[in-house]
């Protein structure tokens, strides 16, 4: 009955009143047969119904495998997996791509300098206290500690005349160089994560639509709360319907060959929109928090 119900309300929309039956008679046969219980066409017939208001919102959400919250329809799935194929898009968005390994090379201090706190400045005269470094000054050997070791706007000084970073170069500071060298390395190994991070977020909801990680108010058999990724898609139910009845064609309503909405996506090639970006252009900008924390750790290791 729901089939014989699309086909007369397709044909009505068509061609109108030069049938012999209108709105009302398809009202009367839904209502009489009480219809749509128990649906059996295809995804076409769904939307046509819902549009029609033969469906409830609730009804076609069930058979789309969907859900409405807050005014919004959204794709709910249980992980990237579902929807994109790219392996290393999938694990940089799940945080487990190895992509950016960790690497040590060589820095100029000097020019990262400018970008230490005070917390920072106070941690690196700690070290050199700690540590007994020294460093050569007209000749003259210099053993570094809190007691000749100063903050002055911003800078260390060596009794108050000699800035420490000239001489982060020489050999007797070659630790605490190397330190702060590290912890540039590992800055910028964070921030090319962020880069990737955001690029891939960024084509996925560009392509796909926004997403949100939520508590989907169950839980497991363990007891632990189940979270999914909700998705509000780039598309609407117009272009999803026109796509299906050209595949299906006009007054076609009897076959489901995808079944939810998920597959009948997949089928568009929706989820193949978002591309991988080029990797080689991607490079993150060290913030200064990143730079002082990892900075700190190091020093106090």
């Amino acid at each position: 009955m729901d089939i014989l119900i699309c086909l007369m309300i397709e044909a009505y929309e068509k061609y109108g009143d030069v049938l012999k039956f209108n709105k009302n008679d398809i009202d009367h046969l839904a209502k009489k047969y009480n219809a749509f219980e128990n649906i059996i066409c295809n995804e076409a017939g769904w939307f046509l119904l819902y549009e029609e208001g033969y469906l409830s919102r609730d009804k076609l959400a069930s058979l789309l495998d969907i859900e409405f919250i807050d005014d919004k329809w959204y794709l709910v799935v249980d992980d990237f997996d579902d929807i994109l194929s790219d392996e290393t898009m999938i694990e940089i968005l799940k945080g487990e791509n190895d992509r950016y390994d960790w690497q040590i090379y060589d820095n100029n201090i000097s020019d990262w300098w400018r970008d230490y706190t005070e917390e920072t400045l106070t941690e690196i005269i700690n070290y050199c206290d700690k540590n007994g470094l020294e460093v050569e000054i007209d000749d003259e050997i210099v053993l570094l500690s809190n007691d000749n070791l100063k903050l002055i706007k911003g800078d260390i000084y060596i009794n108050e005349d000699e800035k420490l970073v000239d001489y982060i170069n020489d050999d007797s500071l070659e630790d605490l160089k190397d330190i702060l060298n590290n912890a540039i390395c590992e800055s910028q190994f964070i921030a090319d994560e962020a880069a990737a991070y955001k690029a891939v977020k960024d084509e996925v909801e560009d392509e796909i639509g926004t997403y949100e990680h939520k508590d989907t108010g169950k839980k497991d058999k363990n007891g632990h709360i189940i979270y999914k990724y909700y998705f509000d898609l780039n598309i609407n139910f117009k272009e999803i319907k026109e796509w299906l009845i050209e595949g299906y064609g006009e007054f076609e309503f009897d076959d489901q060959n995808y079944g939810d909405l998920k597959s009948i996506l997949n089928e568009m090639d929706y989820f193949s929109e978002a591309k991988a970006p080029n990797w080689n252009y991607i490079y993150g900008s060290i913030d200064d928090e990143t730079l002082n924390e990892a900075t700190q750790n190091r020093l106090q290791w």
